[in-house]
């Protein structure tokens, strides 16, 4: 259900919530996935959102005005924009104080080539897009948020497809024929995909060093700079990211989901969720993901 309001904005008045996908299945064998999408929205009086969760975000707004901080600069937010946040990265966002909610929806992507397209289109200096058929673009949105919401075997199908759609548009709103080799680190974009298609393998840095062909040192550096984290600070921050989808998603036990996840040892799962988090995976499903 929508509201239009006196700007013309058609707002998203369904609740607000987070909804995970379900590991495993089709969704493995595609190009793109939404791991993660919702509704939220965000008061003056709640602190900015600084977690990273080591994905891909598009942000919708449609109402208000949202504050987004990268680095030293400052951007305002409001309908009419697309947001592309690399939440691996230094970052920080929400309403801006003093005015009224600032509510928004969005999606968290994986898939291949997101990283080095993000670099391409200069997304982490310029983030916001603006949109020329706002209408299409929440259709888009609020249908992938619904198929999360109630799950059936096309939706890994679909939701691959509906991100297709939004890189195509996001190349084509940029204007931009990027030769994406000469304007990112493809190579770690690469190894960052075989990571996270493997989260329960055991991954050391000499044999992420072997795969890259570099040593130790030059892995540490050019994966830092692709990604703002070294590889097994982000392989870390992956894996919980997906620990959260299988709380929520699945009853296995939290042995089971560590296991899946890369951790043989349950105590070491816990210690890392509970600092990247805020709160152990115990707690974490009780409260559905929030």
């Amino acid at each position: 259900m929508t509201r239009q309001s006196e700007d013309g904005i058609c707002h998203d008045a369904r609740a607000d919530g987070i909804w995970f996908d379900r590991p495993g299945g089709l969704g493995a064998m595609l190009p793109y996935q939404i791991k993660a999408a919702g509704r939220t929205t965000a008061r003056a009086d709640m602190p900015l959102v600084r977690q990273r969760f080591n994905q891909h975000v598009l942000i919708l707004p449609t109402s208000g005005v949202g504050l987004i901080r990268l680095g030293k600069t400052e951007l305002r937010v409001q309908p009419g924009n697309l947001v592309w946040l690399d939440t691996s990265r230094q970052y920080a966002h929400g309403c801006v104080p003093g005015t009224t909610p600032w509510r928004y929806l969005w999606l968290g992507l994986v898939g291949h080539g997101l990283e080095a397209l993000f670099g391409a289109l200069h997304a982490d200096d310029a983030p916001l897009v603006p949109l020329a058929d706002v209408g299409g673009i929440r259709d888009l949105f609020v249908a992938a948020i619904e198929r999360l919401q109630n799950p059936d075997p096309t939706t890994a199908a679909q939701n691959n497809a509906a991100v297709a759609r939004l890189v195509g548009f996001l190349v084509g709103a940029r204007g931009v024929s990027a030769d994406l080799a000469g304007a990112t680190d493809v190579s770690m974009a690469m190894l960052a995909a075989r990571m996270r298609a493997g989260l329960a393998q055991v991954w050391q840095i000499a044999d992420l060093a072997d795969l890259a062909n570099l040593s130790p040192a030059q892995l540490h550096r050019r994966f830092r700079q692709a990604h703002g984290a070294t590889p097994m600070d982000w392989l870390r921050r992956e894996r919980i990211h997906a620990a959260k989808g299988l709380l929520v998603a699945t009853e296995a036990k939290i042995a089971a989901v560590a296991a899946d996840c890369g951790y043989g040892d349950p105590y070491h799962f816990s210690r890392d969720f509970a600092r990247l988090t805020g709160q152990p995976p115990s707690a974490f499903r009780r409260a559905g993901g929030k």
